[in-house]
């Protein structure tokens, strides 16, 4: 897993959780969704600590509170050019998130349809994954920020 999840203070447990659903391979979907999560909390983390902000701020809105795409709005609006690749990964992922809960709950799709569907498109959790960790990096290197000592 990566390092930037450990800014969880459930990280632990969230990770061995994963790691003992992921022996199963009927398990796909609950550590999709939970991976989702971690995605999602790291997003929100990077909102709040990234080196730049909002033009318009956060909003009255607690950033806990926020739905993915409403922190990719305000990750947007930072104008922080190196969030490019971090925001183009994150509409992707919230696409895929949106079509598996989506057939997973509002659809006749079948359970064994949805998991064709993450296993087809598991490379776009692991790039904004990535793309999280690279910007993550980026700051600790370039900004002498350290997110992990925040």
């Amino acid at each position: 897993m990566n390092r930037i999840y450990y800014w969880s203070s459930n990280f632990d447990e969230i990770e061995a959780l994963i790691d003992e659903l992921s022996k199963s391979d009927k398990f796909l979907i609950p550590v999709f969704l939970l991976r989702s999560q971690l995605i999602e909390y790291a997003l929100k983390y990077l909102l709040l600590h990234a080196p730049y902000k909002p033009k318009q701020g956060l909003g009255k809105k607690p950033t806990e509170e926020m739905m993915m795409g409403e922190v990719i709005v305000k990750l947007r609006e930072c104008n922080d050019v190196h969030f490019a690749s971090v925001i183009d990964a994150a509409l992707d992922f919230k696409e895929l998130r949106n079509e598996v809960t989506h057939n997973l709950m509002n659809s006749p799709k079948s359970i064994s349809e949805v998991e064709r569907l993450i296993e087809e498109k598991l490379e776009i959790a692991e790039k904004i994954e990535k793309q999280i960790n690279y910007y993550a990096q980026y700051v600790e290197d370039v900004l002498g920020v350290n997110f992990e000592a925040i």
